[in-house]
C-alpha cells in the first residue's frame, strides 16, 4: 500500500497538480518538541534541569518515579507548581507481561504515592512506562483509569507523528495519545561516548532532523544523568539555545499540550478538488466549541508560486496563506466554529 500510494503522489506532482492536507502542528508550526525528564533515582537533579528550561521559557514534563518521588515531596511540590507532571510507575521495573490485575495494582499504587505528596491528580494525566515495557494491557488500563497520553518507545509507531490508541467504545475526543520516542536519550548518546561538544551537537542535530521532516521530536532526559558534573548538564545549554534560534518554525510544549492537540486536530476534517486552475477544498469541524490554530500545508504546483485564496460562503473570514518554501504554502485558518466552510485558491502563473 505504500507502495502504491507513493506512485500515485510521485504521478500527482509530475502532473503538477496543487495538494492540500492537514497542517500536523498548530498556528503555523512545521514541528513540534517536547523535552521530558525520566526524574528516578538522583531525582533532586530534576531542579537544575527545571531552572534550565525555566529560564528560556521552556515548558518541560516530569515523569516521575512514585517509589523514590514520595521521598522528595519538596523537591516533587515544586516541580508540580512550575511544570506538567506525568507518571513514570511506581517502581523501576516494566509492565510488559505482567497479569492486568497486577498492573492495576501498580497503576493504582503510583497514583495513591503521588497522591500522598499532591493530592489534586487532576492535572497529571501522562504515563511513560518505565523501561519503555508496557503492553496493550497496559494501555487498555491507562484509558480505563482517564490518562490522556502515553509516551512510548520509538517502536511503537512507523512514523514520527503522535497516533491515537484505537480501543473499542471509545472516541477520538477521549482517546489516549500516543507520543512515540522520536530522539536518542542520554542513554543512547552516552553510549557512542560523546563529548560535551559532540553531544550538543548531536542533540541539534536531532532536533534539525524533527524540523526538515515537520515531526514530533521528543527528547527523553534521566534524573541520575544529570548530574553536576556530567555530560549531558553541560551540553544541554547549547541545545536549548539552539532551540530559541529555531523557535519560528517549532512548536515547543509540553507532552500534554501535545496531546491535547492531537485530539482536537482530529475534529478538523478535509476534502479538495483539483478544478481547471484551481483548487477547491471543503472544511468541516466537528464538536460543540471553536476549534483554534488548524492550519493546511498547500504543495504548489509551480516553483515559487504565492496563491491567493477566498473564502466561498459570505460572512466567513478568509484565511491567511504564506509561503514555507518553493513548493509549499502553509493555510492558517484561525479559529473556526464548528460547521461546514468551503474556500477556492487560485495559482497565478
Amino acid at each position: 500500500l505504500a507502495t502504491y500510494n507513493l506512485i500515485d503522489d510521485t504521478l500527482q506532482w509530475l502532473k503538477r497538480e496543487p495538494t492540500i492536507v492537514r497542517a500536523a502542528w498548530p498556528n503555523g508550526k512545521l514541528a513540534a518538541q517536547v523535552v521530558e525528564m525520566d526524574t528516578e533515582q538522583e531525582f533532586a537533579n530534576a531542579l537544575p534541569f527545571a531552572s534550565m528550561m525555566q529560564s528560556m521559557g521552556y515548558p518541560a514534563t516530569f515523569y516521575v518515579l512514585t517509589s523514590v518521588g514520595k521521598l522528595f515531596p519538596d523537591v516533587l511540590t515544586k516541580l508540580a507548581s512550575d511544570f506538567e507532571i506525568g507518571f513514570h510507575g511506581d517502581i523501576h521495573v516494566g509492565f510488559k507481561g505482567q497479569p492486568a490485575n497486577l498492573q492495576e495494582k501498580r497503576i493504582q499504587t503510583m497514583r495513591a504515592e503521588m497522591a500522598s505528596v499532591i493530592p489534586d491528580l487532576t492535572r497529571m494525566s501522562g504515563f511513560r512506562a518505565p523501561t519503555e515495557g508496557y503492553d496493550a494491557t497496559t494501555e487498555q488500563l491507562l484509558q480505563k483509569f482517564g490518562f490522556r497520553h502515553h509516551t512510548a518507545d520509538p517502536n511503537r509507531t512507523e512514523g514520527r507523528l503522535p497516533i491515537l490508541a484505537k480501543q473499542d467504545g471509545v472516541e477520538s475526543k477521549d482517546s489516549l495519545v500516543i507520543l512515540p520516542r522520536t530522539q536518542r536519550d542520554d542513554i543512547n548518546l552516552y553510549s557512542e561516548k560523546l563529548s560535551v561538544e559532540e553531544t550538543t551537537k548531536a542533540l541539534i542535530d536531532d532536533t534539525d532532523l524533527v524540523i526538515d521532516t515537520g515531526a514530533l521530536g521528543l527528547l527523553s532526559i534521566h534524573s541520575q544523568n544529570f548530574n553536576a558534573d556530567g555530560v549531558l548538564i553541560k551540553a544541554m545549554p547549547g541545545f536549548l539555545e539552539h532551540l530559541k534560534q529555531r523557535r519560528d518554525p517549532l512548536w515547543i510544549a509540553s507532552a500534554g499540550q501535545v496531546a491535547d492537540w492531537w485530539r482536537e486536530r482530529e475534529r478538523l476534517k478535509l476534502s479538495s478538488r483539483y478544478v481547471g486552475k484551481r483548487l477547491e477544498f471543503n472544511i468541516t469541524v466537528t464538536g460543540e466549541k471553536p476549534l483554534n490554530g488548524a492550519g493546511l500545508i498547500l504543495m504548489l504546483p509551480q516553483k515559487g508560486i504565492i496563491p491567493k485564496i477566498q473564502a466561498m460562503k459570505i460572512g466567513t473570514t478568509k484565511p491567511s496563506i504564506s509561503k514555507i518554501d518553493n513548493y509549499r504554502a502553509v493555510v492558517t485558518l484561525g479559529a473556526l466554529n464548528p460547521g461546514n466552510y468551503a474556500y477556492q485558491v487560485t495559482f497565478a502563473h
